[in-house]
């Protein structure tokens, strides 16, 4: 082949990029998709290894395992298509530089072992772990390579296959006749390292080392296991899977009573199967019907009959795109729930919504995952979610057609519609039992009848009837009629849910009844048995039980979390009906009950996660049924699961302008935003507080207000609306004597100003602060703007003063435990020593604040530490630790979307 052919009438041969394991490698352009490529030829007499490459990396993708793309034959011979890395084998790195430091090649050998990892989890054996199947991309990214020698683990394997792969890493019992495992893969990723680090292993690398050559199988830890091994070697690097890493399992429990619907699983399957040979794209299915057909009971049932062709993970997604409430799910909270899935730390979460798509579709990009977004409202809520690379299916239900996602992304459509006859009588029987169904024929067929083949309704009918076990079905169809004559004898079906839901809410207790249409007000998407208890002004125990009685006859569901969930068409149809049993006083009664059990829940909260935050004093009074809430621990976990929850309160009692509570839930929720980078949260609830702020006649309120406004602006980068707010907090907070508002407006003007590169401005804001702190008794705050001070006297080449404020600043911290700020202060002294020539001591405060945002997870700070202490490095004459600090940075930087400071370090290393 030359240079200029195209294969397949697709891939058109650019140049020769190498030679792999089973053949040679081309660099080509797909002229299709209009993407680079690797095009690999099948040596002669080796198809077969091109055939198991190929069915072997289709059923693996994985971020640190290098992608197949397609396979092609093209006059006889077949090619491999897979993804382009602009790499070198492990092998050339190390005849080109040498020997790798321990740190860079722990780095590369625990990216290797999450792929083998991935392979070993789905019985899968490399068999041929050399350097020269490991590729090093320049962003320092390691991939496994060439799986043409790859097997399943439970593949009998005879002759020359037995002994397959590299001599010199092939593990003892392989060479011995015994078939090739988990463990000999590891034994051969030990060997590889051994050799790609030789003569510069260190003793914790050696342990590593020595545990994966061990003569015993046995003996040899397993790839996750040597995962966490390989990050223990670096010192400070502390052990966490990666959101690569993560494998979400989000699908909820499908229903045991699931009846039917042959049809639509058999279409939905054979979408799946024939998207397998087109063109790659991610495939779309839509499944569309009215309320209460059973759409989310379909989907999740398919989800989980097909679950194992997605061995990435699952998420779900409930996009409320007809909650009663009117208020589907933003996109910004959508795509934060699904971070939140991946685990990403918070601080590597950008503060930009299309960044955060962005963020969101490289964790999702090279893997197979099911994505089910259920109750969409339109396509428009559905397209910022869609993946951007194949090997996923989307499932989409709503009560929409979603023509959109049809016409503009080809998804397939798959209708349902009431249940036919017979499986509206197969669920029944299946929730009441085969032979009492036979025992009253007629009345059976007068309550299908009277269901109009809806599950939803069906289930509520069969829930009440199992709560009277001893009533006859005959009287079950007498209640129905007479309910159905109210709905004036109206065939359709869509009249059937209202006179089931109707019939049903007459044979509740009052209790029940009550409770049933507070729920139905609640705000948020579900409510937790302690919330529910001080909406209904009940004792737990007592809620309990109405709750329970809810749940057996259908009208709500608890979740396995133990909240408690309502179809958004009982909770539309309770709503109506909660005016008929309850005054406004009684409803209102119970919004406050509920709203002052999350506002002081809340505040307890944020004074438990740190730094300590100003006390304010409510406006309602302590819950009757307080949360409890002990520790920090405690505290992050409750507001984890009510976070919705408390926006929707927010913006309730922002319609009843409850104008103390809004911002006073504001103020709540600052810790928590803080520590999980919610920033565009925190920015809506402020806004909402500043408007609230506005109608009191409270200067000091309105202060606290503008200031916060004014910082959540700064944090999602609109600085001149945050300078503008928080020059007014500084004029509200002087005007009505608040030295600690004052304190705190001065240091965010003060950081506005000294990202300008204003630090002289800068500095004179920074010293109010600090002298305000000092008088308020606040340390932490104090050493917080010392070391601003002297990082401002830094950038002005005044390097004494600099050390002296910084170091006042460490003195504070080592009596008062705050590692966030604790490192930035070690970050300062570190740039200070840098530039007035002690590199050694630069070298040491560097590498304790990376220690420290190491500790609590804090790795966007921790690239720009790195990136320092590579400088450091470099002056001491230590080239090879600052560029492993320095590529450290660089992965860190892309993670969290920096571009343009990765490309700078980059240029450094290239220049190294």
């Amino acid at each position: 082949m030359r240079s200029g052919d195209v294969i397949a009438g697709r891939y058109r041969l650019e140049d020769v990029a190498g030679a792999g394991g089973m053949g040679e490698v081309w660099r080509a352009t797909d002229v299709e998709l209009r993407r680079v490529v690797a095009v690999k030829q099948a040596s002669t007499g080796d198809r077969e290894g091109i055939r198991r490459e190929a069915r072997i990396g289709a059923g693996l993708l994985h971020p640190n395992v290098v992608t197949v793309f397609d396979v092609v034959v093209e006059d006889g011979v077949r090619w491999l298509v897979m993804e382009y890395l602009p790499a070198r084998s492990l092998a050339e790195v190390v005849r080109a530089g040498g020997p790798l430091p321990p740190r860079r090649a722990a780095h590369v050998g625990r990216q290797i072992a999450t792929a083998l990892s991935a392979m070993h989890a789905r019985g899968m054996v490399h068999r041929d772990v050399t350097l020269g199947n490991v590729l090093l991309a320049e962003d320092g990214t390691a991939k496994l390579a060439d799986l043409g020698v790859a097997v399943w683990a439970e593949v009998t394997v005879t002759g020359s296959e037995r002994n397959a792969g590299t001599p010199g890493y092939l593990a003892p019992e392989v060479l011995d006749g015994h078939p090739a495992s988990a463990a000999s893969d590891m034994f051969s990723l030990g060997m590889t390292l051994s050799v790609a680090a030789e003569g510069m292993v260190d003793e914790p690398l050696a342990t590593v080392l020595s545990a994966l050559v061990d003569p015993s199988p046995a003996r040899r830890p397993s790839a996750d296991e040597t995962v966490r091994l390989l990050a223990s070697v670096a010192p400070g690097e502390r052990v966490q899977a990666t959101p690569g890493e993560v494998v979400p399992r989000q699908i909820p429990a499908p229903t045991r009573d699931f009846v039917g619907r042959a049809a639509e699983l058999k279409t939905l399957l054979r979408f799946l199967d024939e998207s397998t040979v087109d063109d790659g794209s991610v495939l779309i299915s839509t499944v569309a019907g009215g309320g209460g057909i059973g759409k989310t009971a379909l989907a999740v049932h398919w989800a989980f009959q097909v679950a194992d062709r997605f061995p990435d993970g699952q998420l779900y997604l409930n996009l409320r795109g007809f909650d009663p409430s009117g208020s589907p799910m933003p996109p910004a909270e959508a795509i934060r729930n699904l971070l939140d899935a991946f685990e990403v730390p918070a601080a590597r979460i950008p503060a930009n919504l299309d960044s955060q798509a962005g963020l969101y579709r490289s964790l999702i990009a090279g893997r197979r995952m099911l994505l089910l977004l259920d109750n969409a409202r339109d396509s428009d809520q559905v397209r910022p979610l869609l993946p951007g690379t194949s090997g996923c299916l989307v499932l989409v239900t709503s009560r929409n057609r979603l023509t959109g996602l049809i016409t503009g992304h080809g998804a397939r459509h798959v209708p349902i519609d009431v249940l036919p006859e017979s499986q509206a009588r197969a669920l029944l029987s299946a929730r009441l039992g085969a032979d009492r169904i036979a025992a009253e024929p007629a009345a059976t067929d007068e309550i299908l009848a009277y269901c109009g083949g809806i599950p939803l309704a069906l289930s509520i009918v069969a829930g009440r009837v199992q709560t009277n076990p001893h009533s006859s079905l005959a009287s079950v169809a007498e209640d129905l009629r007479e309910a159905r004559l109210s709905a004036l004898e109206d065939d359709d079906p869509a009249v059937s849910l209202p006179t089931v839901l109707s019939w049903s809410y007459a044979a509740l207790t009052s209790e029940q009844t009550r409770v049933l249409g507070l729920l139905a007000i609640a705000p948020g998407p579900d409510i937790s048995l302690r919330a529910a208890a001080n909406l209904a002004g009940l004792p737990r125990t007592q809620t309990r039980v109405v709750l329970r009685g809810l749940t057996q006859v259908s009208l709500i569901d608890q979740e396995a979390s133990s909240r408690y969930r309502m179809h958004d068409l009982v909770r539309h149809y309770a709503t109506e009906q909660v005016g008929s049993n309850q005054t406004q006083e009684d409803q209102e009664a119970a919004t406050r009950r509920l709203v002052a059990f999350f506002l002081h829940t809340a505040y307890v909260g944020n004074q438990l996660l740190p730094p300590p935050r100003q006390p304010i004093e409510l406006s309602l009074p302590a819950p009757e049924e307080p949360q409890p809430l002990p520790d920090e621990a405690a505290a992050e976990a409750w507001f984890v699961a009510e976070h919705s929850c408390l926006l929707a309160t927010q913006q309730l009692t922002a319609t009843l302008e409850w104008h103390h509570v809004v911002w006073q839930l504001a103020w709540a929720l600052v810790n928590f935003h803080d520590r999980r980078e919610h920033r565009h949260d925190d920015l809506v609830v402020w806004q909402a507080g500043l408007a609230a702020a506005n109608d009191l006649d409270d200067p000091g309120i309105r202060a606290r207000a503008y200031l916060r406004l004014g910082r959540a602006l700064h944090r999602v980068d609109r600085n001149a609306e945050a300078f503008e707010h928080l020059q007014v907090a500084l004029a509200l907070a002087e005007h009505t004597d608040d030295l600690r508002g004052q304190a705190d407006a001065h240091r965010h003007i003060g950081s506005i100003r000294s990202r300008h590169g204003e630090h002289e401005r800068a500095l004179e804001h920074f010293m109010h602060a600090v002298s305000l702190y000092r008088r308020l008794g606040t340390p932490v705050w104090e050493a917080s703007g010392l070391n601003s001070m002297g990082w401002c006297h830094a950038q002005l080449g005044d390097y004494d003063k600099a050390r002296g404020h910084c170091e006042a600043a460490l003195s504070i911290l080592s009596r008062h435990r705050d590692p966030e700020a604790e490192a930035g202060t070690l970050d300062s002294l570190g740039y200070i020593a840098h530039h007035t020539g002690d590199h050694a001591q630069a070298t040491d405060y560097y590498q304790r604040a990376a220690d420290r945002l190491q500790g609590i997870g804090n790795t966007y700070n921790k690239a720009d530490v790195l990136e320092g202490l590579g400088h450091s490095l470099v002056a001491l004459g230590r080239h090879e630790e600052a560029r492993d600090s320095w590529q450290q940075a660089v992965e860190l930087f892309r993670n969290h979307h920096r571009t343009a400071d990765a490309d700078r370090v980059q240029r450094l290393i290239d220049e190294l």
